[in-house]
């Protein structure tokens, strides 16, 4: 484009051997890479509190990676259930410890649960499609309830 278009602020510089500023500025202090150079503070606070979120980001996830492990074995969270009775008998002043009893047999009954609906799903997984039940638990097209009964 014509510079009378571009304006003054694109008008292109003849680049004669380190005419730049930063060229100049290189050339007095060494290589200066990026990650060097100072940050501007409010860069710094950015990145500052992207760091902060990322960490309790990644505390989160492995919390929640830690429940839903627990969710998937019953059995562990049986065991301590039985020794929080067991210390809820020892310390029957103390009222946190009947809390986290009846905090563990919630935890447990949600366990259970979700355990019989993942066995359930595999014993649907594991039926044999040529079998003639199959079809008849299966829902038709259309919306339409399973053959043979009104939805």
């Amino acid at each position: 484009l014509p510079a009378r278009i571009r304006g003054p602020r694109h008008r292109t510089r003849a680049r004669v051997g380190g005419s730049g500023c930063g060229e100049a500025r290189r050339a007095a202090t060494g290589s200066m890479p990026k990650g060097s150079r100072p940050l501007n503070p409010a860069d710094q606070a950015r990145k500052a509190a992207r760091k902060k979120e990322l960490k309790r980001n990644k505390k989160e996830r492995d919390a929640k990676r830690a429940v839903a492990e627990r969710l998937r074995n019953p059995a562990m969270i049986e065991e301590e259930l039985r020794e929080a009775q067991r210390e809820a008998e020892e310390n029957k002043l103390d009222r946190s410890y009947r809390t986290r009893v009846t905090e563990l047999k919630d935890l447990l009954k949600v366990a259970q649960r979700q355990q019989k609906k993942r066995e359930e799903r595999e014993q649907l997984l594991a039926r044999d499609p040529l079998d003639p039940e199959y079809e008849d638990d299966q829902p038709r097209r259309g919306g339409a309830g399973p053959a043979g009964r009104a939805s």
